[in-house]
C-alpha cells in the first residue's frame, strides 16, 4: 500500500511539473511570437517610408517624362494629350492606396511615431494626387483649344481663295460651318465655356461679314463694301488675338 500511495504522489508531482513546462513554454512562445511580430512591424514600418518616397519619385518622374515628350509628325498632340491623361489617372488612382499600411501592422497608426510616419505620406501623395488631377484638367482644357484650332484653321483654309465675288458665299458657308462645328464640342470647364463663348461671337461675326460683302455685291455699292471689308479684316483680327491669348 506504501508503495502505491508513492506512486499516486509521484504522478500528481509529474503532472504538476509537466503542467508547469507546458505553461511556461507557453509563454516563451508567446514571448517569442511577440518578439518577432514587432521585429516585422518595426522593418514594415521602416520600409514604409521608403515606398513612398520611391512611389512619389517614381510617378512623378513618369508624368513629366510624358510632359517632356516632343511633339512630332509620328506623335502627335493628340496622342500626347493621350498619354498626359492616362498617366495622370494612373497617378490618381494608385495614389488612394500609396498610404495604406500592411493590415498587419495599421493598427500601430494609434501610436504616435507611426501615425507621423502615415501623415507624411498622405501630405507628400497628396501634393502629387493634386498636380495630376491639375494636369488631366488641363490637358482637357487643351484638347478643346487643339480642336477649336483646327476648325478655325480648316475655316481660313476655305476661304482665304475667296478673292472673287463669285466666291464669297463659299467663304461665307465655310465660316457658318465652323460656328455648327464650334456649336457641338463639348467644354471640360468653364474656361473652355467662356472660350468657346468668345470664339463662337467672333465666328460668327466673321460669317456675318462675309455675308456682308455678298449683300453689298449684290447692290454695287463702294462704301458699303469698304465697310465690310474693314468689318471682315477686324473680325479676323479678333479671332487671331483670342487665339493667341
Amino acid at each position: 500500500m506504501g508503495g502505491a500511495l508513492g506512486m499516486k504522489k509521484s504522478f500528481k508531482l509529474t503532472k504538476k511539473l509537466t503542467t508547469r513546462r507546458i505553461f511556461i513554454l507557453g509563454l516563451v512562445a508567446a514571448a517569442l511570437g511577440i518578439g518577432v511580430y514587432l521585429g516585422y512591424s518595426w522593418l514594415a514600418w521602416e520600409s514604409y517610408e521608403t515606398k513612398y518616397k520611391d512611389y512619389e519619385k517614381q510617378t512623378r518622374s513618369s508624368l513629366e517624362k510624358t510632359l517632356q515628350h516632343q511633339v512630332s509628325k509620328q506623335y502627335s498632340v493628340k496622342d500626347k494629350l493621350l498619354d498626359v491623361r492616362r498617366q495622370s489617372l494612373m497617378a490618381i488612382e494608385s495614389s488612394r492606396e500609396a498610404c495604406r499600411p500592411q493590415p498587419a501592422t495599421g493598427w500601430l497608426t494609434a501610436v504616435q511615431t507611426y501615425a507621423d510616419k502615415q501623415r507624411a505620406c498622405q501630405k507628400v501623395v497628396g501634393e502629387l494626387r493634386r498636380w495630376a488631377e491639375g494636369l488631366y484638367d488641363s490637358s482637357l482644357d487643351i484638347e478643346f483649344e487643339n480642336n477649336l484650332a483646327n476648325i478655325v484653321t480648316a475655316a481660313i483654309s476655305k476661304s482665304k481663295s475667296a478673292q472673287d465675288p463669285d466666291d464669297w458665299a463659299s467663304a461665307q458657308a465655310a465660316w457658318a460651318d465652323a460656328a455648327s462645328q464650334l456649336a457641338e464640342l463639348s467644354t471640360p470647364s468653364d474656361k473652355s465655356e467662356q472660350l468657346k463663348s468668345r470664339a463662337g461671337t467672333l465666328i460668327d461675326k466673321i460669317e456675318a461679314a462675309w455675308r456682308g460683302l455678298v449683300d453689298v455685291n449684290e447692290v454695287e455699292d463702294e462704301a458699303k463694301y469698304s465697310q465690310a471689308i474693314e468689318k471682315l479684316e477686324q473680325s479676323y483680327l479678333d479671332l487671331q488675338a483670342l487665339l493667341d491669348s
